[in-house]
């Protein structure tokens, strides 16, 4: 491809103008023009960081805050979208959001263990506001400010736990109680800019993030918004600039960065563009995690549907001329692990359409919440790294999934070994149901360096491997049964302190 296109480059200067040929070419050459983007340096957000400068009333900061929502892959303070609506997804509804953090996960700004962290992101910021020509007291000051204000944030915003749930994450709200719950926002004008119809009711996404970015903008001082309006612009455009900016330098010119603007708001308009069709099913669940070349599988509980890749159709999670305990344990455990999906903490809160409707019984529920905290002390029990245990609650969906995966795989397989009795015998010393857990094992099997471990334990939903090979079995009747486990084994535990749900 790198080759099709650099040929496409060459040959642009004598192509007719407008062709393919010649479109292709200019945008490749311009982009890989790594001499111009270095001597342009912030010289291609010039007029943005003009316009930010030029904001001078509430009117005018909301347009310019659609406009960077439209142009900026993460957009700035607010920021609004399409979504299928979560108690009748065969309509697309509108959501209101407060921008992602740059360091993303909460602890990195408010854990007292991240100051190094906290200097090095300072230092980082200090240098974009160089390279932007800002003077180096006022890009240190700047720095500050800007870590002062995204921690506020990251101190309201939900908790990795909460995010999960979907009764936290959206909130349906009439519009007067959104324009109410931004109260130092013009809504109404951001609405208008963004092309969305003033009045709507809404869904907000993590309503603490945005009550505290309302409160920011009446606390500061619209110099201060202004700061981080255009540190916001600094990081979106950052791929796209200098290679100053990033190592490895992502070598694109001011043309391509242009481009780029317009590429997002072309795709943030398609999206708007959505709002009163019906939910389309003719893409993927997610995208980015579903693709056909993508190794994942997954379950869209808004969708009620699990998808199953291309690309995991090979090993180790399946091979087709392995035997029936082998596969039954590898993709046919990942099958039942994304069914299971569908009737844990998360999946009960949607129906079979799903929507968003709490279709279980109270005292299931309380029965259900009951018995799940076997699971959540079994997690948070294991160390991880010395000092560093697993997160129960987080992790809880994931370690569920893959006990309920597993116990329908082993039930398979001792279906279809009655009926395929031929198969039911020994390989290398083992039985089928001793090749299903070993399988199993096999898949989770990893080897990471302490710090990506830790990192895992405190904000990943899913446990290290190293947990997923054996936690799950432990809960399995049949694990007992097919390895002769008794008291006083290391894997055996209590029948009282399995998990056992359904």
């Amino acid at each position: 491809m790198q080759t099709v296109l650099a040929e496409a480059a060459a040959r642009a200067p004598g192509s007719v103008k407008g062709t393919p040929l010649q479109q292709v070419g200019d945008l490749y050459a311009s982009g890989m023009d790594v001499g111009r983007l270095t001597l342009l340096k912030a010289e291609p957000i010039k007029s943005e960081w003009a316009r930010i400068e030029a904001i001078d009333s509430k009117q005018v900061l909301a347009e310019s805050i659609a406009h960077f929502s439209l142009v900026l892959s993460d957009g700035t303070v607010f920021g609004s979208g399409i979504l299928p609506e979560p108690r009748d997804n065969t309509q697309y509804t509108i959501a209101f959001l407060g921008a992602t953090l740059p360091m993303a996960a909460q602890e990195n700004y408010l854990s007292p263990d991240m100051a190094k962290v906290h200097e090095a992101y300072r230092t980082m910021v200090v240098k974009y506001h160089l390279i932007a020509g800002v003077p180096l007291a006022e890009a240190q000051a700047r720095a500050d400010k800007i870590l002062a204000i995204e921690s506020r944030v990251a101190g309201k915003q939900l908790t990795p736990e909460q995010a999960r749930n979907p009764s936290l994450r959206l909130k349906p709200m009439t519009y007067d109680a959104i324009k109410a719950l931004v109260s130092n926002f013009d809504l109404d004008t951001f609405y208008q800019a963004m092309g969305l119809p003033v009045g709507h009711d809404v869904y907000v996404l993590d309503d603490g993030n945005v009550r505290e970015r309302n409160a920011i903008l009446g606390d500061l001082p619209l110099a201060d918004v202004k700061v981080l309006l255009q540190w916001d612009l600094l990081r979106g455009a950052q791929p796209y600039l200098t290679p100053e900016f990033t190592e490895p330098s992502m070598e694109l010119s001011r043309v391509l960065y242009g481009n780029m603007l317009r590429l997002n708001e072309f795709d943030t308009r398609r999206n708007l563009a959505k709002f009163g069709k019906p939910v389309s099913e003719d893409g993927f669940v997610d995208p980015r995690a579903t693709l056909p070349t993508v190794v994942n599988a997954a379950y869209s509980s808004d969708r009620n549907a699990i998808e199953i890749p291309a690309a995991f159709l090979q090993p180790p999670f399946y091979t087709p001329n392995a035997d029936a305990g082998v596969n039954f344990c590898t993709l046919g455990a990942v099958i039942g692990h994304e069914i299971t999906h569908g009737f844990d903490s998360i999946g009960r809160q949607y129906d079979a359409q799903g929507n968003v409707r709490d279709w279980w019984a109270p005292e299931d529920t309380k029965a259900f919440i009951a018995r799940s905290q076997n699971l959540v002390k079994q997690a948070a029990a294991y160390e991880v790294v010395p000092g560093t245990h697993l997160n129960g609650e987080l992790s809880s969906g994931e370690n569920l999934a893959d006990i309920g995966g597993l116990t329908l795989a082993y039930d398979a397989l001792g279906k279809y070994l009655n009926a395929h009795p031929k198969e039911n015998r020994r390989i290398d010393g083992l039985t089928p149901q001793q090749r299903c857990f070993v399988a199993w094992a096999q898949n989770w099997a990893d080897k990471k360096q302490p710090g990506m471990l830790k990192q895992e334990a405190l904000t990943d939903g899913h446990p290290p491997g190293t947990y997923r090979m054996f936690a799950p079995a432990q809960d399995v009747p049949g694990f007992y049964a097919t390895f002769g486990i008794k008291p006083g084994d290391r894997m055996w535990v209590d029948l009282q302190d399995r998990v056992s749900i359904w």
